[in-house]
């Protein structure tokens, strides 16, 4: 099961048009996937850059999908407009399945979810490696929240 390819420019437009920079900044904060994100915002920091910070983020983290459908529900009319143009090749994404439904190719996407984030944790691994004991606050906290989640990928993968 692989990642739609996403139209960014188009979410981009979408949630500076559908969110106020307050809105965005609760939904950040509200949203537990997205709290990381809110805890990197700063005072005087414009909707813009909370936006860019989202969108890299959920590229990061394969919550792209997960993003895409909590805009829909806060602003179905905003999303309704432009919800042909969020995938690449136009079609309108789906929602992510619910936690009770099956999905074939489940294991093969674990496997290839638990890949791509172990070389993502091993390219941070080395950054904070070269830092040493100055390592930024941030790199620490991603390698520390990728072990969590690919520990739990690797345990949802063996249950």
């Amino acid at each position: 099961m692989s990642q739609p390819a996403y139209n960014l420019r188009n979410i981009r437009k979408l949630l500076t048009t559908a969110f106020t920079d307050q809105e965005l900044s609760q939904l950040c904060y509200e949203t537990p996937e997205f709290r990381p994100v809110y805890e990197q915002f700063t005072a005087g920091m414009s909707k813009d850059q909370m936006i860019q910070r989202l969108i890299e983020y959920c590229e990061r983290k394969v919550l792209m999908g997960q993003l895409l459908t909590i805009v829909e529900e806060e602003t179905p009319e905003q999303y309704a407009l432009v919800a042909d143009s969020l995938i690449v090749g136009g079609k309108k994404p789906e929602s992510a399945p619910s936690s009770g439904s099956t999905i074939p190719d489940q294991t093969e996407f674990l496997r290839k979810l638990i890949s791509e984030k172990t070389r993502y944790l091993h390219t941070l691994q080395l950054q904070a490696a070269k830092f040493g004991i100055s390592a930024p606050p941030h790199i620490v906290l991603e390698i520390e929240d990728l072990e969590k989640e690919i520990a739990g990928l690797q345990q949802k993968l063996n249950g």
